[in-house]
């Protein structure tokens, strides 16, 4: 029966008082004390948390307040509760197990592909870069600062960056030299240049060894590739692109 009542969610303590109540009905807290060797504050934070979870019951209807079991059916309730709980939690993990898979290999560097979606999943990306041992190299893109909060968090991420000292540069097509937070992130110490004629609509960024593509619409998703040889020749690609790129004025 110990074992029954540890897996139902008792306490050893408190399965000590609840099998002395069930075998002695209407006891006070200091009779209770005395049996269990316990001070009555004890008992008392005892039967506080039998009482919580329904299984002992008070009798106030004598001088002293008394204890006893409620009806054993009440066992079977928490057993109920429990397995609708741990439905709930099931369900709960399994709406972030994504995420959290997502988080972990991400964090071990292990090759493969990763999926981000939404506002939380490009704030997790940032939040990986800023632990970048490299520099970042980025193909900006055209249609990111139509989001307010997109670009927020793509300027907070930069500036994150910045503070921990890890260089970025990045490449916009040419159209790009009249926009005005362009030269915003020249004067702040980011190195940008201009390249190519076509608007750039995702974005790409490389670090470490990972290369991300990130589509802001119609969807915000975020694919990141983790590959030591993929990010290697990404890495070049934009190396012989920067070569060939325009400076702007900070």
């Amino acid at each position: 029966m110990n074992d029954l009542l540890a897996e139902l969610g008792l306490a050893p303590k408190e399965i000590s008082v609840y099998r002395y109540l069930l075998n002695n009905s209407q006891k006070t807290a200091a009779e209770i004390a005395k049996h269990a060797k316990e001070t009555r504050t004890n008992i008392y934070m005892l039967l506080t948390k039998l009482t919580d979870k329904g299984v002992v019951v008070t009798d106030d209807k004598f001088t002293v307040r008394k204890y006893e079991v409620a009806n054993p059916s009440t066992l079977q309730a928490m057993l109920k509760e429990q397995q609708q709980s741990l439905t709930r939690t099931k369900q709960t993990l399994d709406s972030f197990m994504p995420d959290l898979i997502a988080t972990y290999n991400l964090a071990q560097r292990r090759p493969g592909v990763i999926y981000l979606e939404g506002y939380d999943g490009l704030k997790a990306s940032f939040e990986d870069q800023s632990k970048s041992k490299t520099e970042l190299l980025v193909w900006g893109s055209d249609i990111a600062n139509k989001d307010p909060k997109v670009w927020q968090l793509i300027e907070k991420g930069g500036y994150q960056r910045r503070a921990k000292g890890i260089k970025t540069r990045a490449m916009f097509h040419k159209a790009a030299a009249e926009w005005p937070h362009l030269s915003e992130f020249a004067s702040k110490g980011f190195e940008v240049r201009l390249w190519g004629e076509r608007p750039f609509v995702g974005e790409v960024l490389i670090y470490d060894n990972k290369v991300t593509i990130t589509s802001y619409a119609p969807e915000l998703m975020v694919t990141i590739l983790t590959n030591d040889i993929i990010a290697d020749t990404f890495r070049a690609i934009f190396n012989n692109c920067w070569e060939a790129a325009e400076g702007i004025e900070k």
